[in-house]
């Protein structure tokens, strides 16, 4: 049986720490790195590792769950203002390339869905 702490001894947060950021807009005035032709602000990497990273360690592991679930604080997902959709997509871009790159001990259930839904790896 998987505990909690095994979940978090999982969490790569070395891999996070070595992202290579790339800088846009006049004079380099802006972060972030190109994920599936679209341009994710660096501050969004950062909301999304530290909300997801902490939410996967209590995800139920037997479900499967969407970026807003593991984002795991309804608060701050709901108050991101006017653009908060495309904050939601870009976060779910995020939570893609984290798996891929396998940051975090998720795998994917519907790869070629639009709205992904994860589940918890127990290996």
């Amino acid at each position: 049986m998987t505990t909690e702490t095994d979940i978090a001894a999982r969490i790569r947060h070395d891999r996070f720490r070595a992202i290579q950021y790339e800088k846009r807009g006049k004079k380099g005035a802006t972060l972030g790195v190109e994920l599936d032709g679209h341009f994710v602000f660096k501050w969004i990497f950062e909301d999304a590792w530290k909300y997801i990273s902490a939410g996967v360690v209590t995800a139920n592991r037997c479900k499967f769950h969407t970026s807003k679930d593991l984002f795991n604080n309804p608060e701050v997902w709901d108050g991101y203002g006017e653009k908060k959709k495309g904050i939601h997509i870009a976060i779910g871009r995020c939570l893609a390339y984290f798996v891929r790159q396998k940051f975090l001990p998720l795998s994917c259930v519907n790869p070629y869905a639009s709205n992904k839904l994860y589940m918890v790896t127990c290996k």
